[in-house]
């Protein structure tokens, strides 16, 4: 089979588990950002497993245990009722279907984001990637981080196959208890070969 039909099959078997809510979602970086889309994702009915580099964060959230304010423990524990789980160990990435990357990009003293979180993700997440994967960047960056620095990383340290990598545009944000907003665009992105 050719590199490109392999790919399309892939692409087409991931957006088949996509429409039937059976793929599996993980969501690296849990703060602001990644625990809230996390809780939507569960909230949709996929199957969501967090990922944090924290274990505070970790054992918080195994706890049933909210860590954000405007998170209430509630809903983490309506979350581990659909089978959410939360995780320090990249060794599960292997199990995803869909990985969203929410890393913090903290702006420097020159006011340029920070992108060793990227950087430092892509190199953990790496090797343990497979064929069929979907990675998202949803960090907030400015365009050409996605194929400058994860794409180059990614592709240097794990051939492993088709994977598929998008960046994210816009990202909600979490108001009163709704997720208002979440308007992904596929702003740049591709299948690798």
């Amino acid at each position: 089979m050719s590199s490109s039909i392999k790919a399309d099959s892939l692409a087409a078997s991931l957006q088949q588990k996509i429409q039937s809510r059976t793929a599996r979602v993980g969501i690296i970086g849990l703060g602001y950002v990644g625990l809230p889309l996390a809780l939507l994702f569960s909230e949709e009915r996929f199957p969501v497993t967090g990922f944090d580099v924290d274990n505070v964060k970790v054992d918080a959230l195994s706890r049933g245990e909210s860590y954000i304010y405007h998170i209430p423990a509630t809903e983490i524990q309506s979350a581990q009722g659909r089978g959410f789980r939360a995780t320090a160990h990249y060794s599960h990435l292997a199990e995803m279907d869909v990985i969203i990357i929410c890393v913090p990009t903290p702006l420097n003293e020159y006011h340029e984001p920070d992108l060793s979180y990227i950087q430092a993700t892509a190199d953990a997440i790496a090797p343990h990637l497979r064929a069929g994967q979907l990675i998202v960047l949803e960090s907030t960056t400015y365009p050409g981080t996605t194929e400058e620095i994860l794409v180059a990383t990614l592709e240097k340290k794990n051939p492993c196959g088709a994977w598929g990598v998008l960046r994210c545009l816009l990202a909600g944000t979490r108001r009163s208890g709704q997720y208002d907003g979440c308007a992904p665009r596929y702003t740049e992105g591709r299948w690798r070969p």
